[in-house]
């Protein structure tokens, strides 16, 4: 084997390294998209749930609460606050989703960033070994 068929063979081996990093980034970068777009918009569903649900039990209990007397105003509390309950309860879970999505991004990002660098140093190879192998042969 000559030393420049053994150079273009290392070439062709980080090539083919090269392909399979960028392919895989691209994948991942797939998935970062599609979870940046559920990120926004679960953000968006939490803001509107804070507002227009959360809020709005607030308002609720101040001006109605006193129009109640006796064991009616004990029932209206009750039935409050397992209201309260139930939407407090639904945002925290839906809080603990989207730190659990910026999570993953974060984890993809950096899975991205690595399969990059990888990338990098395959082409940077794969030149390397391409220039030796013309070399070789002249």
């Amino acid at each position: 084997m000559s030393d420049a068929s053994y150079y273009q063979g290392l070439a062709n081996q980080e090539s083919q390294k090269y392909e399979q990093a960028i392919a895989q980034k691209g994948v991942v970068d797939e998935k970062i998209t599609r979870l940046e777009t559920a990120k926004t918009d679960l953000s968006t569903q939490i803001e509107n749930f804070q507002t227009g649900i959360i809020e709005a039990l607030e308002n609720i209990k101040g001006e109605d609460e006193s129009q109640f007397k006796g064991d009616r105003k004990t029932k209206y509390a009750e039935q409050y606050e397992l209201a309260n309950t139930a939407a407090t309860t639904n945002k925290t879970s839906h809080d603990t989703n989207l730190t659990s999505i910026a999570n993953m991004i974060e984890e993809l990002q950096t899975e991205s960033a690595n399969l990059q660098a990888a990338a990098d140093t395959a082409y940077t190879n794969m030149t390397n070994y391409q220039a030796a192998a013309n070399n070789a042969t002249s």
